[in-house]
């Protein structure tokens, strides 16, 4: 639903999606997801869903799913489901020629990665949607830390790799601020965080929901481009 608030109004607002397509897996990730949509669609005004088709994990085959969603001429196709997928999809809406009429959209931050741009190739261009992270992000913290993850990996950071960074030095800093490895002391110490890393600024509100900020990103020629910024409060309207 977090992700989903920053990426709806964008995607009826500046994009002007006014007919939503979902191509999404069938389990409770994927109707939940669905749901939260829908309800952000209603609540927001001047779109509707006009298509949504479910396929089972593990599915390879989507042309006749993509054949009904073309159907309904939407102008917007959002995919729920996991990397591997979510590329096969990619890969025969191209071959429908489906590109042509509508954008393709990420709106639960799962396909801005390495191994979607591998496996799209020019097929994702222009995909756009919302992560809580990319390593595009031009922030002190996190060009130091890109710099220091390629240099003993090899590769960019994504969206996990931030994630677990943060984790750890979050929870080093509140071990440092109780000055004790007790555990309610360190929970209690982290509860009341306020900490500035790679992914940006990051705090606990009153139900220790982590309260950070999420970004608009749409991939050129193989780049994650950040096109704008959801401040933390928007999210928690």
């Amino acid at each position: 639903e977090m992700m989903g608030k920053a990426f709806v109004s964008y995607a009826i607002n500046t994009l002007k999606i006014t007919r939503w397509a979902i191509l999404v897996v069938n389990d409770d990730y994927g109707r939940g997801s669905v749901e939260a949509i829908d309800k952000l669609i209603k609540k927001h005004g001047g779109a509707e869903i006009v298509a949504v088709e479910y396929h089972e994990k593990g599915a390879t085959d989507y042309y006749s799913l993509l054949t009904k969603i073309k159907g309904k001429n939407p102008n917007g196709l959002a995919l729920i489901a996991n990397t591997a997928e979510d590329a096969m999809k990619t890969n025969q809406w191209v071959e429908l020629g489906m590109n042509k009429t509508m954008r393709l959209m990420d709106p639960t931050s799962a396909l801005f990665n390495p191994k979607f741009v591998e496996l799209t190739g020019k097929n994702c261009e222009g995909m756009t949607g919302a992560a809580r992270y990319a390593w595009s992000l031009n922030t002190p913290e996190n060009k130091k830390f890109v710099e220091r993850f390629s240099k003993v990996y090899g590769d960019k950071p994504d969206k996990f790799s931030q994630s677990c960074y943060d984790c750890v030095k979050m929870v080093a800093h509140a071990i440092e601020r109780s000055d004790s490895f007790s555990p309610k002391k360190i929970r209690d110490a982290l509860a009341k965080i306020d900490y500035t890393g790679p992914q940006g600024r990051a705090a606990f509100n009153k139900e220790n929901q982590l309260v950070i900020d999420e970004y608009i990103l749409e991939i050129r020629k193989g780049e994650f481009v950040i096109l704008g910024k959801v401040p933390k409060e928007k999210l928690f309207e």
